[in-house]
């Protein structure tokens, strides 16, 4: 390792044990979860009517729900930083904007 610092697109959240994205790449990384979601859903709901078993729309929405989860919670704690809450974070951002 280099020692540069890594970009940080989510810090801790104020009151719960979760991850806050605050920058745009962590909207996108955000964005890109609920998306896969949605299709995971609507895949889910059309083999559930197609397919000839009718269960397999339950088990691929169970697959793509943990798959997407799993994904983002991997992406997510990449980048982020733990250290910090989203409060501080923005009080150091607005700190560092008037100098």
């Amino acid at each position: 390792m280099t020692g540069t610092p890594r970009e940080v697109w989510f810090v801790r959240t104020n009151h719960v044990g979760g991850l806050s994205p605050v920058s745009a790449k962590g909207w996108y990384v955000v964005l890109a979860f609920l998306a896969a979601m949605a299709v995971t859903a609507l895949l889910a709901a059309w083999l559930t009517e197609t397919a000839d078993p009718p269960w397999l729309g339950f088990v691929v929405f169970a697959a793509g729900v943990a798959g997407c989860g799993g994904i983002y919670l991997l992406v997510a704690t990449a980048h982020a930083d733990w250290s910090q809450t989203l409060s501080e974070y923005r009080a150091k951002q607005k700190g560092q904007e008037n100098p």
